[in-house]
């Protein structure tokens, strides 16, 4: 998101003392020219709110392609991690990430952290949305103890949180896409979006959102499938002290079966890699932070 003054001072804070205090070890150089590069005062003019549903139209959710079987004691995630993507009833997108962008002003963001509880061997969710400069706090909620990595991961530590004890702490380190995975649980998955603007939300059990805070004006908002990197986006207006309801649809579209080779005879001892299934990885990019 690019900011401009129209609703802020510009004796604001330079960039470095914005974010002196910065959590994690991240460079607070890297955090202030990402998320406030012109060094602006944080916006103070009128704001609104947005909130509503995105569902999802067309094919079904195929199987998921989990990396384990679920064990007795874990099927419950498997309402969680067996399909693609999750359908509420009435076709509510669970899951979904939404976000705000294209206003004017710097927003900061007022929570620390983000909570994942692992619960039932799952995060309880398919995809996590968080600004950068937040950390991810996990947790154990049940009697399973729970071993949390954020890949990509240069750093090679190894970090449990054990049941009923405190939880472990993991800093993204620039914005952009990860994948939150529980090496316990490896049908546990997540995609994790470390964005530039605090302006997002994912959908809940019924596909409900809700952004609150955005400053007034004509603004865009998207809606992003993770697993497919299906979206849609439409501009709205914001006006001081209201709420827009909004709807949105993904139209989603089943990825085409591989040519069966079964009915040919093969002239090669070995099988082609050209057809080999691709190791699933965290999406590559959120919606656009541009109007």
């Amino acid at each position: 998101m690019s900011g401009c003054d129209d609703h802020s001072s510009s004796s604001g804070p330079s960039p470095s003392a914005a974010a002196s205090n910065t959590p994690g070890g991240l460079d607070p150089a890297l955090l202030a020219k990402s998320l406030n590069p012109k060094g602006l005062a944080p916006y103070a003019g009128p704001t609104g709110s947005v909130k509503g549903i995105v569902r999802v139209a067309g094919d079904p959710p195929a199987a998921a392609d989990v990396q384990a079987e679920f064990t007795p004691k874990c099927e419950s995630a498997r309402a969680i991690h067996g399909k693609q993507f999750r359908v509420a009833e009435g076709g509510g997108l669970v899951d979904a990430l939404v976000a705000v962008t294209g206003y004017q002003g710097y927003l900061p963001e007022k929570q620390e952290k983000v909570q994942v509880v692992g619960k039932g061997c799952s995060w309880g969710t398919q995809t996590i949305a968080m600004t950068f400069g937040q950390q991810l706090e996990i947790k154990s909620g049940d009697d399973f103890s729970y071993i949390p990595e954020l890949r990509p991961n240069r750093m090679g530590v190894v970090f449990v949180a054990p049941p009923h004890r405190e939880g472990v702490t993991l800093t993204p380190e620039h914005p952009r896409s990860y994948k939150l995975v529980d090496t316990s649980h490896p049908f546990s998955t997540a995609a994790v979006f470390v964005l530039q603007y605090p302006t997002h939300d994912v959908t809940d059990e019924r596909g409900a959102f809700e952004i609150k805070g955005i400053p007034v004006g004509k603004v865009k908002i998207n809606a992003l499938l993770p697993p497919t990197m299906e979206s849609v986006g439409k501009d709205i207006d914001i006006k001081a002290g209201e709420t827009l309801q909004v709807e949105l649809v993904i139209q989603h579209r089943a990825a085409a079966p591989a040519p069966s080779t079964s009915t040919a005879p093969s002239t090669s001892t070995a099988p082609s890699t050209s057809t080999a299934p691709s190791t699933p990885t965290a999406p590559s990019a959120a919606p656009s932070a541009s109007k």
